[in-house]
């Protein structure tokens, strides 16, 4: 999911070779003390506010989303 929906703006993954520069990648925001997993799962619950697009996630999808950026973070 994230590597369909968020590599191009986001580096998702160790080795991917593109992703913008102006944007954190996952590992960025994974560590961040911005968002602990509930703020995350609400940011891209709505993301209509930011750059992102709003991608209709499910609950479940937001959930997986969290702890996949949340594991690059360790």
């Amino acid at each position: 999911m994230a590597e369909r929906w968020c590599s191009e703006c986001h580096v998702v993954a160790s080795g991917q070779q593109q992703g913008s520069d102006q944007i954190p990648t996952f590992a960025q925001i994974g560590r961040s003390d911005r968002f602990d997993d509930r703020s995350l799962a609400a940011f891209l619950s709505a993301p209509h506010h930011s750059r992102m697009p709003n991608l209709s996630l499910t609950r479940s999808e937001v959930a997986d989303l969290v702890a996949y950026i949340k594991s690059h973070g360790r």
